[in-house]
């Protein structure tokens, strides 16, 4: 520390102590212009958020969505809760009824389809008739009921569908139209008026099963609703035993709570002042600010009560105690929010939005602690002045221990820095892999209903997710041509026959039937017509007999044509595999002219799964140089400053080897995991090497000067590792498996950051000898 800032942070700390009361003042109307900014905050959990302009992933989907509306849709599965089969007169009555209230009350919806009204074609003598099953009545007769039931399960088009192959098992399709534009939240909007519905008396019959983005979105707005104000309230009860432990005072314990408390309003304020919105980030952001934020406090009022309890009037002991840490607490600061910072260069939206307001709560922490501290510490008793002396602390087991580590690295500093050589290559080689896995149902832990119900519809009908295949022929009516609809029916049949798809679905499978049809219902006439006249003639009389699903397969100008494909809730491996097969075939197909390609929820998770791999790699570099250019700056040498950042990099890349070598896979939340640790972890760092400065001017020994800070830093710093790696472990109890993992990979990459400034960090130092002897 120079003597030049130690003027500036004593200057300023005696500014602070003199107008504390106007602190106060800021500090109260900051926290209430905030708190009115936070008050219109919402909460967005849909796929697009997680997009920057122009990615190709959502420029493919803003296409789809231009064409066809929307991507969105709820599946609903229902199962009679006191007898089997679904063909029963009063089971398909209250489906019908259910049916009809969802295709009333749902708002955006474009289509309601389910297997009363789906879609079958008989033939006529001079045509076909397009025949709805139970869309205009319910037979009393139990017989007619059962005997239309039967007529269900032999379309293929219907069972695995809108019925299982059991008879068991219904399920109603709702596809979404185009959300109008500006519209806040419409995903909850559908999904909260399915489940109030469904929890009507009329429907208590059934059980029932929601799947789809809208249903999903829906019920992670109210995960995240319970879970941020509990983590936060755990979070909060933990550091106030570790504080209380640690000063064993109320008002050292309470003040740096109030202070973090303070700064995660603020940041909300940020949010809301910037526009933003919510997203999955807000479950674990508290936790995160508590946890950084609390440290600047923490020292400041340690190095009062140093002062205090030696007799220092309360007053100078404030001025003292900020001249003495305000300098490091500001480059912790700056570290901290430089890691956060980093998330700017990731591709991923929610991560950019991060990178602004989570530096300005850690940055807001360092602000509140240098207004409050001085306010809350200045008044109050002194200390008693008839203690002459203070009775010197006897030597513990910490001090034992810090003092042989001292010795062992002082001894052994080449063997030390050859271990740690060796985990750091071992981690290298590890972390390439690593696996990223985005698949919204894996985000979740098994017991939480919505996985559950998931999982259910997966194993019962087959395909609660899907892929969205674009042909574009560019020419009006292009989709007509005979010849481009057998090379369509080719690429169907080979994604039908793909083992990861359960389910098929394309304007081919009413050109199939209207043939078929107008051959008195022969299955030898089940096949595309032969030329174009007779693909735009059987298209006609598909319309004019009462169809109605064309404007879903195929675009106004009959350009486009459209193939969904669904399937089980895919992993990110899988849905890239079966991605690419798809274009493998498509390519093979169609050689000019035609462009294929994929969109839809599935394809949007293969682009996030990039997105966060070259994410994870950008916000890495910058953070490692951002904060390495700090602490070149902060220790006045190249030298210093590069090998003050080893011990950073090594916990980074011990996280990345467990990932690799343990399966452990890498999602939206972990992907935050590099920066933040480097970001977080670099805070004991700064403090060990100023302290090892301090001691090798007095000195100008090495050896002295690394046992000197090992003995005198050693227990600060475990007790920062311990409040981290305690802070974050609250995440562990949260519903989502990436926060779950970073709660836990959080105390691991702490823990691996404090042996590298005990251990790696000093034997570094006395290898390269960094310092200047001449300043010694």
């Amino acid at each position: 520390m120079t003597e030049q800032s130690h003027r500036h942070f004593k200057r300023m700390g005696e500014a602070l102590v003199r107008f504390r009361w106007l602190s106060l003042l800021l500090v109260v109307a900051l926290t209430a212009g905030f708190f009115f900014m936070s008050q219109g905050l919402t909460f967005n959990g849909s796929t697009k958020i997680w997009f920057v302009d122009n990615d190709p992933a959502m420029n493919r989907l803003d296409v789809f969505k231009q064409q066809f509306g929307n991507d969105h849709f709820v599946y609903l599965m229902l199962e009679p809760n006191n007898e089997k089969g679904v063909f029963k007169k009063d089971t398909v009555n209250s489906l019908r009824n259910l049916a009809g209230e969802l295709e009333r009350e749902v708002p955006f919806l474009k289509d309601m389809t389910w297997v009363g009204n789906a879609e079958a074609i008989d033939p006529l003598q001079d045509g076909i008739h397009i025949l709805r099953l139970f869309e205009e009545d319910v037979p009393q007769d139990q017989s007619k009921v059962a005997a239309r039931g039967a007529r269900a399960l032999r379309e293929e088009d219907f069972v695995g569908r809108y019925i299982s192959a059991d008879g068991n098992t219904a399920a109603i399709m709702l596809e979404m139209s185009a959300y109008p534009t500006g519209e806040q939240n419409p995903e909850a909007q559908v999904a909260y008026t399915v489940y109030n519905i469904l929890s009507k008396k009329e429907f208590a019959g059934f059980n029932s099963w929601v799947v789809g983005e809208p249903a999903f979105m829906f019920n992670y707005n109210v995960l995240a609703g319970k879970e941020t104000p509990m983590l936060f309230g755990i979070c909060i009860l933990v550091q106030l035993i570790l504080l209380a432990l640690l000063t064993r005072t109320v008002r050292s314990s309470l003040v740096p709570l109030l202070i973090v408390v303070i700064s995660v309003l603020w940041t909300f304020g940020i949010i809301g002042l910037t526009g933003l919105q919510l997203n999955l980030m807000i479950i674990g952001l508290p936790v995160i600010l508590i946890c950084v934020g609390v440290g600047d406090a923490v020292h400041v009022i340690v190095a009062f009560n140093e002062r205090y309890q030696s007799g220092v009037p309360r007053k100078k002991a404030v001025k003292d105690a900020i001249a003495s840490v305000g300098l490091p607490c500001l480059l912790t600061t700056l570290t901290t929010a430089a890691g956060f910072f980093s998330f700017i260069a990731a591709p991923i939206r929610p991560f950019q939005e991060m990178a602004w307001y989570v530096p300005g709560g850690v940055i807001a922490a360092l602000v509140l602690t240098f207004l409050l501290v001085p306010f809350f510490f200045s008044f109050g008793r002194e200390f008693p002045k008839n203690i002459k002396e203070v009775p010197q602390r006897k030597k513990d087991i910490f001090d034992r221990f810090f003092a042989r580590l001292a010795e062992f690295v002082i001894k052994r500093p080449k063997q030390i820095v050859a271990c740690f050589s060796i985990f750091v290559v071992a981690g290298l080689i590890a972390a390439n892999f690593v696996q990223i896995e985005t698949n919204n149902t894996r985000l979740l832990k098994k017991n939480v209903p919505m996985r559950q119900a998931i999982e259910h519809v997966d194993e019962t009908m087959g395909g609660s997710m899907a892929i969205e295949i674009i042909l574009d022929t560019k020419k009006e009516n292009g989709v007509r041509n005979a010849a481009f609809l057998h090379k369509m029916e080719k690429l169907e049949k080979s994604i039908e026959q793909h083992e990861l798809v359960t389910d098929v679905n394309s304007v081919l499978d009413a050109l199939r039937k209207v043939r078929k049809g107008m051959h008195g219902g022969s299955e030898e006439y089940y096949s595309l017509p032969e030329t174009d006249g007779a693909a735009a003639e059987y298209l006609m009389l598909y319309e004019m007999a009462g169809g109605d699903q064309l404007d879903k397969m195929l675009s106004f100008d009959g350009s486009i044509a459209r193939i969904n494909a669904r399937t089980t809730a895919l992993g990110t491996a899988e849905a890239r595999t079966l991605r690419t097969d798809i274009l493998e075939v498509a390519d093979s197909l169609f050689a000019g002219g035609v462009t294929v390609e994929t969109t839809g929820s599935l394809d949007m998770s293969v682009a996030l799964t990039d997105n966060i791999a070259s994410g994870q790699n950008a916000s890495f570099a910058l953070a490692f140089t951002v904060i390495g250019l700090i602490m070149i700056w902060a220790m006045r040498s190249v030298k210093l400053g590069m090998i003050s950042m080893m011990p950073n990099v090594f916990p980074v890349l011990m996280v990345l080897g467990l990932l690799g070598v343990t399966g452990i896979y890498m999602d939206t939340v972990v992907m935050s995991v590099s920066a933040m640790i480097i970001g977080v972890a670099v805070d004991d760092t700064i403090h060990f090497f100023i302290r090892l400065r301090r001691e090798f001017e007095k000195t100008g020994d090495y050896e002295s000067a690394i046992r000197e800070t090992i003995i005198g830093a050693g227990r600060p710093l475990l007790f920062t590792t311990l409040t981290l790696s305690l802070g974050f472990s609250v995440l562990m109890i949260s519903a989502m498996m990436g926060w779950v993992k970073i709660g836990a990979l959080a105390g691991f990459a702490f823990a691996c950051a404090l042996l590298a400034d005990l251990l790696f960090a000093p034997a570094l130092v006395l290898i390269f000898k960094p310092f200047d002897q001449k300043k010694a």
